[in-house]
């Protein structure tokens, strides 16, 4: 029994250029979609890096600046224990001013009151300091 048209694409008996053809072709599309997929993420990350660079949120700056006092006088403190206490507390400064810029206001009180607390010592209330930056002004 003869058989008529021609075989399969993925089997041996096809021609090799038709196998070699439909390979290229695979080839270029997972190659094309590559290409979207690092051209998407950098568009992302490029819009993030705009943001990041945008003043600090109104809500934000009280908090901002209560936490920059505590912080210079840290850098103010000459003693083992404040010099040790100083990487954290800027680290999370520039963490909390990272944050506001972004719009995640929760996540910026939570590094605002990490700097406080363990630079001032001072208990903060869950409205995200308003008490002491009422108190510190």
């Amino acid at each position: 029994m003869q058989q008529t048209g021609s075989p399969p694409l993925g089997s041996s008996d096809a021609p090799a250029t038709r196998r070699r053809a439909s390979l290229s072709t695979a080839a270029y599309a997972t190659a094309g979609l590559v290409v979207i997929a690092v051209i998407g993420a950098f568009a992302l990350f490029e819009r993030a890096a705009s943001r990041a660079d945008a003043p600090i949120n109104t809500a934000c700056e009280p908090w901002d600046s209560v936490a920059s006092d505590a912080v210079a006088r840290l850098v103010a403190d000459s003693s083992d224990a404040a010099a040790r206490q100083l990487s954290d507390a800027v680290f999370r400064l520039r963490r909390a001013r990272k944050n506001c810029r972004l719009g995640w206001v929760g996540l910026a009180c939570q590094d605002y009151r990490a700097v406080l607390a363990g630079t001032a010592g001072v208990a903060l209330t869950n409205e995200c300091f308003s008490a002491v930056v009422a108190g510190a002004r």
